[in-house]
């Protein structure tokens, strides 16, 4: 009888435990598709002048780190304490100034923390509601056109002067330009400049060691 009873004891634990790992799969799944589909909008209708195809890129990870840290301390007060002396320890120090870029990720840790913490009719109607907002919010009838940026990175041995006079010939105009431990960073519009033109620009910068990514957006 007391095999029997405990038999039946691990069957329950063992159907419970399937249970919650199927629960977790589906919510797992869930958390991925959604943040392809912010991506996706994320690409069609921000105005951010940053790279969009670089930054949306890492959305899928940003989504998953922050639904696994939450599906694991949840359940547990020790690990909870550990996770909060860890990032103590762990400092992030990318700067995000672009508020639609903090909006998005805030967007997507939002509906990645009520599934990781089963709310997920809470989570699924105001991830849709959001969703639908994105989408509709540039509903109105303006035109989005092309817009070619130029990404630089590089260091102050280079000369700025000498950088900005390469990169903004034909009046293409400087969008920003930051400097930070030692490093600036530039962004320059491109669209003054034919295919030819481009290339000597590219040759300069790798001949003088810079680091460069070229995107086109699309912009209102």
């Amino acid at each position: 009888m007391n095999d029997i009873l405990g038999l039946e004891e691990l069957m329950k634990s063992t159907s419970g435990r399937i249970g919650s790992i199927t629960e977790w799969a589906i919510s797992f799944i869930t958390v991925v598709g959604f943040s392809y589909v912010v991506k996706m909008l994320y690409l069609r209708k921000s105005r951010s002048i940053a790279d969009k195809h670089y930054f949306s890129s890492l959305f899928l990870i940003f989504s998953i780190s922050i639904f696994l840290i939450i599906s694991t301390i949840k359940a547990s007060l020790v690990l909870s304490l550990g996770m909060v002396g860890a990032l103590s320890i762990v400092r992030f120090r990318n700067a995000i100034k672009d508020t639609e870029q903090i909006m998005y990720l805030l967007f997507l840790i939002a509906f990645s923390l009520a599934l990781a913490a089963n709310q997920y009719l809470i989570g699924v109607i105001a991830g849709v509601v959001g969703v639908l907002f994105i989408y509709f919010r540039n509903f109105n009838g303006q035109q989005r056109t092309d817009a070619t940026f130029l990404y630089l990175s590089f260091n102050s041995n280079n000369s700025l002067e000498e950088v900005i006079n390469n990169v903004t010939a034909k009046d293409n105009r400087i969008v920003s330009l930051e400097f930070n431990n030692n490093t600036y960073r530039l962004v320059s519009t491109l669209n003054q400049l034919s295919d030819s033109e481009i290339m000597v620009v590219t040759s300069w910068l790798t001949g003088k060691g810079i680091e460069y990514r070229i995107s086109t957006n699309q912009i209102y």
